[in-house]
């Protein structure tokens, strides 16, 4: 992740810029969800797809539109913005604020191509732009065989969709000073399998543990 530079007002936000149609946005969505569930406690998430008519489609994901975070102990906020819907129809429009911010850093060095989503940025420090989780990973999956196999540990998915939530758990870390502790300072957060929270969707919950995600139907 590149440095940012000064966001003003939004020092302890996690930002995430997307849109529904987008396959990187949803590949993105996975080690996004991981980290905040690390912070606090993650609701009302609804599961979608990415664009049955764009690159690696129907990407099996959820969508943060209507979902509400709750930070356990430490001062994370947590903020989304959906440009489109997955019909390519404009969904949120961005503030005055929002659009200078996307504006000053869609361009080098925080990205070689413009108009690039996702955009992630962490506080008034760290931005990211791009999927380094490649949405051909999620290829032939539905949600719950995304889950069993980030419950594995092993395997390419996994091993991408973990090696994100650290680095996106690292940079939280920065601006949460250093809270949780049992996170922020372990040297093995991705080994660890101590449980700490439930996000809950319309169709089925996440039991999220450090290491992976067990999902149980309802």
């Amino acid at each position: 992740m590149a440095e940012a530079g000064a966001w003003q007002h939004q020092k302890h936000t996690l930002l995430f810029i997307g849109a529904g149609f987008c396959p990187y946005c949803a590949a993105m969505r996975w080690p996004v969800a991981l980290t905040l569930l690390r912070f606090g406690q993650l609701d009302l998430l609804t599961l979608t797809r990415s664009s049955a008519h764009d690159v690696d489609p129907n990407t099996p994901t959820f969508g943060f539109r209507q979902a509400r975070f709750t930070a356990s102990r430490n001062s994370l906020n947590f903020h989304s913005l959906e440009l489109m819907n997955r019909q390519r129809q404009i969904d949120q429009v961005p503030t005055p604020a929002e659009r200078a911010l996307m504006q000053r850093l869609d361009r080098p060095p925080y990205t070689r191509f413009a108009n690039g989503i996702p955009m992630i940025v962490v506080g008034d420090r760290m931005v990211l732009l791009g999927a380094p989780v490649s949405p051909a990973l999620f290829k032939g999956m539905d949600w719950r065989q995304v889950i069993t196999v980030l419950s594995s540990g092993h395997g390419p998915l996994w091993k991408s969709v973990m090696a994100e939530t650290t680095a996106l758990t690292k940079a939280v870390c920065t601006i949460t000073g250093e809270q949780p502790s049992r996170f922020c300072k372990s040297p093995a957060v991705v080994e660890t399998s101590r449980a700490i929270s439930t996000a809950t969707s319309r169709n089925m919950s996440f039991n999220v543990t450090v290491g992976g995600l067990v999902g149980t139907g309802s």
